[in-house]
């Protein structure tokens, strides 16, 4: 085998490695998303909080939800310490990330769709690249 082909077997496993576990991360994704959803929706509806307090509610439980998922499931990592406050440091970026995006599509007087769509392209990839390189190492 020469060296080229050991390269590009090489890239391919790593390739087929991401592919699996940003599929999973994806999925879990989707899930904490629509629990998210459904949490306000019940909380609301059934006139125990008002909306603000129920997003808050909904966001810390699929937080959690999600670093467990993505824990055990897309990463298939060991919870510690270490790896549950790196992932809430990437949300707490994600905060980040997603307040500067919509104060500027704001400022400069954007329909905020074109934010939530930056939004939507942008953080899905770059929390799985900052989780797989970072957050679970």
């Amino acid at each position: 085998m020469t060296i080229s082909s050991h390269i590009r077997l090489y890239f391919q496993k790593y390739f087929l490695k991401i592919r699996e576990k940003f599929l999973k991360f994806s999925l879990s994704g989707f899930f904490v998303t629509f629990l998210h959803i459904f949490l306000v929706f019940v909380i609301v509806e059934k006139n125990f909080l008002n909306p603000i307090s129920a997003n808050i509610i909904a966001f810390l439980i699929s937080t959690i939800t999600g670093y467990f998922l993505n824990t055990f499931w897309s990463f298939k990592f060991k919870p510690t310490r270490i790896n549950l406050l790196k992932y809430f440091l990437v949300v707490f970026l994600n905060l980040t990330i997603v307040t500067i995006i919509s104060s500027i599509f704001f400022f400069y007087n954007i329909h905020y769709l074109f934010s939530l769509l930056c939004i939507v392209i942008l953080l899905p990839s770059v929390t799985f690249l900052i989780h797989f390189n970072w957050t679970y190492k």
